[in-house]
């Protein structure tokens, strides 16, 4: 009967040069190295909390060089981060950093998909801070007040004339909008308008001037 380390190695060797486009270099990949949990850079807060986690959770094999952090490219479009784990030995063992990772990070992940809840939600959120910063400019910080105090934390759970009536709203209950904040969201504000003649925004159409 095949125990879950060998069912574990051979899904992760044989997947090896499959599903991520990469050609690799090293013969071994595939053979005796795993290339396991990757995350493309900057993209899941996800990938990457369980990438972090997992870093941490096997940072004694990471040290013994039996696990290690790699960098590549996959189709010239994106990079990856990822774990490469040395599943067998030079006798054709099974090693502990292989079992430790199935132990550590392969099976909790088959129960659930997070590795640490905390790590995630911290990554998250400031993934959500830095689009809406990157979205909004100096208004980051007016935009996100406005949709916590409608219980949204995610971008990809509203829109663009939500978020502006949200501000407006909130600007109507009394959180100030600076002269920096109004001109920042003067494009967004001007292409509602353009939207939606017809709907006044009580507060910001004092603020922001049309074709601000």
């Amino acid at each position: 009967m095949t125990d879950i380390y060998t069912k574990y190695a051979k899904e992760a060797l044989g997947g090896a040069n499959g599903d991520m486009f990469i050609r690799w270099r090293d013969e071994r990949i595939g053979k005796t190295i795993a290339p396991v949990l990757g995350a493309v850079v900057g993209d899941d807060a996800l990938s990457e909390s369980n990438l972090a986690v997992a870093t941490e959770r096997l940072a004694e094999h990471i040290e013994s060089g039996l696990i290690t952090e790699e960098t590549v490219g996959r189709s010239g479009r994106t990079w990856i981060r990822l774990l490469a784990v040395t599943v067998y030995d030079d006798d054709g063992e099974l090693t502990q950093a292989w079992r430790d990772f199935v132990d550590r990070v392969l099976v909790p992940l088959d129960n659930y998909p997070i590795l640490d809840e905390d790590d995630f939600s911290e990554r998250e959120y400031q993934n959500y801070v830095e689009e809406t910063d990157f979205i909004y400019g100096a208004a980051g910080d007016a935009v996100r007040r406005a949709l916590a105090e409608a219980g949204i934390f995610r971008l990809d759970d509203t829109d663009d004339d939500s978020i502006i009536r949200l501000v407006d709203e909130s600007v109507q209950n009394g959180q100030p909008l600076d002269e920096d904040e109004a001109s920042a969201l003067g494009w967004t504000v001007n292409q509602f308008r353009r939207r939606h003649p017809d709907e006044a925004l009580p507060a910001i159409d004092r603020l922001v001037p049309v074709n601000a």
